[in-house]
């Protein structure tokens, strides 16, 4: 999998959208009272829906209208729709080239990507796929927005066909009250702020993972990947000390949430890059063998808890995971070795059963660390399929496990990718570290910031 060494990120902090959706705690939140806005009627309307208010918040805008604070009422229907916008013939859409025409040429217009032939059916070929559109930037583009795509538009697609935000069942609320903070651990499995589904070599949607950070160290006027990790509180990063020991004071660090395509900025919501007010790395963290592999980094302002970023929850101390089957996400190389690439989207490998230490043990005991070797207690193990595991690049990356077995709509922070041998070999687990086991370290080690974590 995929985590990009050449990527080159601006170290400035980067505005957010001032957005506030459902949690468990206020500090899942933020971790100041002023760090989420009061939501406005359109905001809470976006949110909850309700009979109240306007048609084309909750039947067609939801999370793909807010896409950019600027868009108007015009713009929105130019590129949304909706049942109060003007009917979609009385619409003018800008000409463009389409593939191998000239401009104008047979009607092709710049229209929502959803409207051209094809494009909700997913046994067309490769090149004209959903797929395009995701490895889409502005600079190769011929139409000037995101979603744009140049086509012969077929018209809008159905309400069968066209994907909408699930069906509120909530009506407005005063906005006064505060929305309910935002739950831990809540994947976006049909990504945010656009219609598109499914993926090409395991890459996610935008915002499916929302607990997803990268971690980087400055140079110059860019900065250099270094790893991954997964966003605890709006202000903690739990990542591996291995990534970070060699940064202690955290001055050179940075840290992006909400990334997904490394190659383009005109994804629909904005990452937020955040600088690191302090590395926290586990006193009995060892080096030559990465026992207690655990690093804290608190940020030096929190981040905006959004509809691409969220919190993943804690376990609980020495939960066990034990035949679970979870999964894992970076950006990290698709394969072991010098064929091995780094990845621009973020990518997810899935179905990952965690394999129970004692097995595991024995399985790793067959490769060449030999009959004699002993898996440290604060390891975790979990793959030996052919083909499926995290790589080089994805250190301290999140392995999540469904909060329970029979729901697999929220995740748990199992383990952190630490080291493996060789990557994807068959009944060769990938070895992470046990977050269950360092619960309370976390806790005691963030008591002198007063920062209340996510928890199931």
């Amino acid at each position: 999998m995929a985590a990009t060494a050449r990527l080159v990120a601006a170290a400035a902090v980067v505005a957010a959208l001032a957005v506030v959706t459902p949690g468990t705690s206020a500090a899942c939140v933020a971790a100041k009272d002023d760090a989420a806005p009061t939501p406005t009627d359109a905001e809470l309307c976006e949110l909850f829906g309700g009979a109240s208010c306007p048609r084309t918040w909750t039947q067609r805008g939801g999370r793909a209208v807010r896409q950019a604070e600027d868009l108007n009422t015009d713009e929105i229907c130019k590129i949304f729709g909706g049942p109060s916008c003007p009917a979609d013939d009385d619409k003018v859409y800008e000409p463009c080239t389409c593939r191998g025409g000239s401009a104008g040429s047979a009607g092709c217009q710049c229209v929502p990507y959803y409207m051209c032939p094809g494009r909700l059916d997913d046994k067309g070929d490769e090149e004209d796929s959903l797929i395009d559109i995701r490895q889409q930037t502005r600079d190769n583009s011929t139409c000037d927005h995101y979603l744009h795509e140049c086509c012969l538009p077929s018209g809008p697609p159905s309400a069968e066909t066209a994907p909408n935000p699930s069906p509120s069942t909530q009506g407005p609320r005063d906005a006064s009250t505060p929305a309910p903070p935002q739950l831990c651990g809540v994947r976006n499995r049909l990504g945010v702020g656009t219609r598109i589904s499914g993926g090409l070599n395991d890459e996610t949607n935008f915002g499916e993972i929302p607990w997803m950070v990268a971690v980087f160290r400055k140079r110059g006027d860019g900065a250099e990947y270094l790893c991954g990790g997964g966003l605890i509180a709006p202000n903690v990063v739990l990542t591996a000390a291995h990534c970070v020991i060699n940064d202690v004071s955290g001055s050179s660090l940075l840290v992006r949430a909400g990334e997904w395509d490394s190659r383009t900025e005109a994804e629909v919501y904005k990452h937020q890059d955040r600088d690191v007010e302090n590395v926290i790395i586990h006193p009995d963290y060892k080096r030559k063998t990465l026992h207690n592999n655990m690093g804290l980094l608190v940020l030096r302002e929190p981040v905006r808890i959004g509809y691409h970023i969220g919190t993943i929850c804690l376990p609980e101390q020495d939960q066990n995971f034990d035949f679970n089957t979870c999964l894992v996400s970076g950006w990290g190389k698709d394969k072991f070795g010098k064929d091995g690439v780094y990845q621009n989207i973020l990518r997810l490998i899935e179905d990952l059963p965690v394999v129970p230490h004692a097995e595991c043990q024995d399985k790793l005991r067959r490769t060449r660390l030999g009959a004699k070797f002993i898996l440290h207690k604060t390891f975790m193990c979990a793959g030996g399929i052919q083909g499926r595991d995290a790589c080089t690049g994805d250190g301290g990356s999140p392995l999540v496990c469904p909060m329970t077995q029979d729901d697999d709509s929220r995740y748990v922070y199992a383990g952190i990718v630490s080291w493996g041998i060789g990557c994807g070999t068959a009944d060769v687990p990938g070895v992470y570290a046990d977050v269950a086991m360092f619960r309370t370290w976390i806790e005691e080690a963030l008591a002198p910031y007063n920062i209340q974590l996510c928890s199931s």
